[in-house]
């Protein structure tokens, strides 16, 4: 019974999809200089951007931007706990090295953060000199 529950479901999500996308369409026919007999679309309505920028590096660059201007606040909050962790360890070993433990991923953390944009910039330069464009935007 399970079984066949399975291999109908299958069935219904995998092969009935396939059915629907193998409908044919009909060209639009009509005269005039378009080779290929399709006339253009005219009218309707123009896809405005909603973003303020107008590539995908530049996006890319404004989100790494705001991700950087609230985590390095949240960084720096972070390292003043870790400075209170070590002062409150009192030569505990055990403390001690709970607290140089989240010293190093707070460290690890923050070069990831910086290192963003650094990265961000290689990429790019990369993409443009194989585009052979020199444009290259930084977020920092």
């Amino acid at each position: 019974m399970k079984r066949k529950f399975l291999v109908g479901s299958f069935l219904l999500v995998f092969v009935l999809p396939s059915f629907v996308l193998a409908q044919g369409q009909n060209p639009p026919t009509g005269s005039g200089s378009n080779p290929s007999q399709y006339q253009p679309v005219t009218g309707g309505t123009p896809l405005k951007n909603p973003l303020k920028y107008d590539t995908i590096p530049e996006f890319l660059a404004a989100v790494l931007k705001v991700i950087a201007e609230i985590a390095l606040p949240i960084l720096v909050l972070f390292l003043v706990y870790i400075g209170f962790l070590f002062v409150t360890a009192q030569g505990n070993p055990e403390d001690l090295n709970r607290a140089k433990r989240y010293f190093l991923w707070a460290i690890i953390g923050a070069l990831i953060i910086l290192g963003a944009s650094v990265l961000s910039a290689v990429i790019q330069d990369t993409v443009k000199k194989i585009q052979g464009s020199s444009d290259i935007i930084h977020f920092v």
